[in-house]
C-alpha cells in the first residue's frame, strides 16, 4: 500500500560536493588514527564525486566508490612501505589512468587542495 508520493529535487553539483567533503573527512579521520595525514587535491575529491553520483541514485555510490579508488589502493600502499611513517600522503587523479595515485609530500597542503612539492618516494598508480 503506497500512502503518500515524495518528490525529490535532483542534488546540486554543490551539494553532491558537500557529501564528497563531509565522507572524505571520516576517511582522513580513520587515516589519522593510524599515524596518516591525507591531502586531497580538488581534482581527486572531483573525480570521487564524478564517480560516486549516480543520477538514479543520487549520492549513494559514493561511498563504494571512496571505498574502490582510495580506501583499498591506499591501504595497499601503506601496507607495501611505499610511504615513510608520518610523511603527508597527498591524493590526486593518476594522470596515466582513471583512478588516483599518492605520493609523500615534504609538508601537508594548505586547505582547499594546494599541492606541496612531492618527497622522493614519487608516486603509484592506484585504482
Amino acid at each position: 500500500r503506497i500512502d503518500d508520493i515524495i518528490l525529490y529535487k535532483p542534488l546540486s553539483e554543490a551539494e553532491i560536493r558537500e557529501i564528497v567533503e563531509l565522507q572524505l573527512r571520516r576517511v582522513e579521520a580513520l587515516a589519522e588514527d593510524q599515524g596518516v595525514e591525507l591531502v586531497i587535491t580538488d581534482e581527486a575529491k572531483d573525480l570521487l564525486a564524478l564517480e560516486g553520483f549516480d543520477p538514479a541514485f543520487g549520492a549513494r555510490p559514493l561511498k563504494r566508490a571512496i571505498q574502490r579508488r582510495l580506501q583499498n589502493p591506499l591501504a595497499l600502499h601503506l601496507l607495501e612501505g611505499r610511504v615513510p611513517e608520518g610523511t603527508p600522503i597527498r591524493v590526486y587523479p593518476d594522470p596515466d589512468g582513471d583512478g588516483l595515485a599518492f605520493e609523500a609530500v615534504d609538508e601537508p597542503a594548505p586547505a582547499g587542495g594546494a599541492e606541496s612539492e612531492p618527497a622522493a618516494t614519487g608516486s603509484a598508480p592506484a585504482g
